[in-house]
């Protein structure tokens, strides 16, 4: 047997499990036109579908941050970049290597989560991944 879930908040749709989406009428609380997928649905006893749920927000490793979202974070942290700096001048001795970090934290376009500069630096600037992952979304939200 099939089972049924409203797609969206409006109730407008619905998803079974067969991978298949009925068009729902909410005035009637049953799916819109008739044939094929109304007989299948028949057949599945007219079950009432199970309600919508949004999707879990996106994990911080999904969503890159913009250059004034960054900086936002930062802030969040209570991090000036000159810390960071001094941070990098810590962890990244090569004078290429150093530079290029420099200029990843201060002239990117975006910022990954998951960029390996996070995790080098987070704990030497007394963050663990998690607080930097709690941080993440707030910095989105700006």
């Amino acid at each position: 047997m099939n089972t049924y879930r409203f797609m969206n908040e409006g109730n407008t749709a619905v998803a079974r499990s067969d991978g298949s989406v009925i068009p729902w009428n909410t005035e009637t609380g049953g799916p819109l036109g008739g044939g094929e997928v109304w007989r299948r649905w028949e057949e599945d006893g007219s079950p009432t579908p199970v309600a919508y749920t949004a999707p879990p927000p996106p994990l911080p490793t999904e969503t890159a941050l913009t250059r004034v979202q960054f900086k936002a974070i930062l802030a969040i942290l209570g991090v000036t970049i000159d810390q960071v700096n001094a941070a990098i001048d810590a962890a990244i001795t090569d004078p290429v290597q150093n530079a290029v970090a420099k200029a990843r934290v201060t002239d990117s376009e975006n910022y990954q989560r998951e960029n390996p500069l996070f995790a080098l630096l987070g704990p030497s600037l007394g963050f663990t991944d998690a607080e930097l992952d709690a941080a993440w979304p707030t910095a989105l939200s700006i």
